[in-house]
């Protein structure tokens, strides 16, 4: 494990990958199990037209979000590492799913519906004995 250093290069590798580091030294690892430092940047998406862009209003690379997910372009939603700086840092993994999913389709369907509670307590099902 390597802490407090930032990846300069980082490429494929026989059997995984090669890393070298900010002090110079160089890795070669099986896996890269997690690399911080990602920093989001909208306007740096390939996939949104440029002119879109522009409409968006952001903050540090992030959109303004409404509670329903939506940018200040209508009907432009952002999850995920997007929403990270209104609804916090959860949404940046899979568990954010639970709150962004419902808010997200109460926002598109565009009517207030119930909140959806979520139990992680594991359900054991009780089947019928076979005879």
């Amino acid at each position: 494990m390597t802490l407090g250093r930032s990846v300069v290069e980082a490429a494929p590798a026989a059997g995984g990958v090669r890393v070298a580091l900010d002090d110079g030294s160089v890795r070669e690892l099986d896996h890269v199990l997690l690399g911080t430092g990602f920093r989001v940047d909208v306007s740096k998406y390939g996939f949104l037209p440029r002119e879109l862009v522009r409409e968006l209003e952001m903050v540090g690379g992030y959109p303004r979000l409404t509670p329903g997910f939506e940018s200040s372009v209508a009907g432009l939603y952002f999850v995920g590492a997007p929403a990270a700086l209104s609804f916090g840092p959860l949404m940046r993994f899979v568990v954010g799913t639970w709150h962004a999913g419902p808010a997200l389709a109460r926002d598109v369907v565009g009517r207030r519906q119930r909140l959806i509670r979520l139990s992680y307590r594991p359900r054991i099902a009780v089947l019928p004995r076979q005879i």
